[in-house]
């Protein structure tokens, strides 16, 4: 039997079909559901969840991806259909079908402070600051070193500052995650130079995708795509295995049987792998723009979208 696997994304109406973010997204996208065609699902488009979802796992609005000779295209049904497994890339707003990640990843991985006590034991030394006051109490012992500066719900490298603390200029909204800075340079020397931090995303507590992300401009220190950093897909089994093992721990300390996908986000400070972040959905992008281990990843994430619906 066919399983029905929805996206439930943004940038798709009753009119217009997805557009995705950027065209390497969409390419990404169109990757991926020919691999869930390939492994025996079907691959549909889900929006405006308020407009189009009856309740129950059935919604009677969406857009059906086809493939014919090797290209996706999407087209718009008007009647009712029952979804086996929901990947949310846009806040569904409801909870009464089976989705990809229960709440309680999306809250954890959502909110910094809460990633960092699920797993201070692999992070770097960090504070919650409630009041410029209690930054100020930070001040004489951070005075001469990088610090990190967060906001808690920031996404794609926004509202984080890397510097030192004479610098910054008190432009975040409180609460704020305070980290002491690691420099990554020694992670893997093999594959990257300078800074760079390494992101794991697991499947069910299984490794499905390696990400070695590096910024190109030399006074930027952050390694967020979406600020110009560069990226590189990971064979599997070029990720490091203790670094696997870390990521694997973080799993399990979610304590769910339920279909999970997230990505941990480390670098290495020269003797152990440290936790920076926690992502419950991680980036669909394109061969160009990943590389050759792209595939390698999205056939993975389509097989275990399937097997899990």
């Amino acid at each position: 039997m066919t399983k029905t696997i929805a996206i439930y994304v943004s940038t798709a109406t009753d009119t217009q079909p997805p557009t995705f973010n950027t065209p390497d997204n969409a390419l990404g996208y169109a990757d991926l559901f020919r691999f869930i065609i390939k492994h025996g699902g079907q691959p549909i488009i889900t929006y405006d969840a308020d407009s189009t979802y009856l309740g129950n796992s059935r919604f009677n609005q969406y857009w059906i991806a086809e493939l014919a000779n090797d290209q996706i295209s999407y087209k718009k049904i008007d009647s009712e259909i029952t979804v086996d497994l929901l990947y949310d890339k846009n806040r569904f707003p409801y909870s009464d079908l089976k989705k990809l990640n229960p709440d309680k990843i999306k809250q954890i991985c959502n909110d910094k402070y809460s990633s960092y006590l699920l797993s201070p034991d692999m992070s770097s030394t960090s504070f919650l600051i409630n009041t410029p006051e209690q930054l100020d109490t930070l001040r004489a012992t951070y005075s001469q070193q990088r610090i990190v500066i967060k906001e808690l719900d920031g996404l794609g490298g926004e509202k984080v500052f890397i510097g030192n603390l004479a610098n910054y200029h008190n432009n975040f909204n409180y609460p704020l995650i305070f980290q002491e800075f690691i420099d990554t340079s020694s992670g893997l020397p093999d594959l990257a130079n300078g800074i760079h931090d390494l992101r794991i995303a697991l499947f069910n507590g299984q490794p499905i995708h390696g990400l070695l992300r590096y910024p190109t401009n030399p006074d930027e220190l952050r390694t967020n795509l979406y600020l110009g950093g560069k990226v590189q897909a990971l064979f599997i089994n070029q990720i490091p295995t203790d670094a696997i093992k870390l990521a694997q721990e973080i799993d399990r300390r979610f304590q769910t049987d339920s279909p999970r996908f997230f990505a941990a986000d480390f670098g290495f400070d020269g003797q152990n792998w440290k936790l920076f972040e926690l992502n419950n959905m991680p980036g669909i992008w394109s061969k160009r723009l990943y590389g050759d281990a792209n595939d390698e990843y999205l056939e993975l994430l389509a097989k275990n979208l399937v097997s899990s619906a």
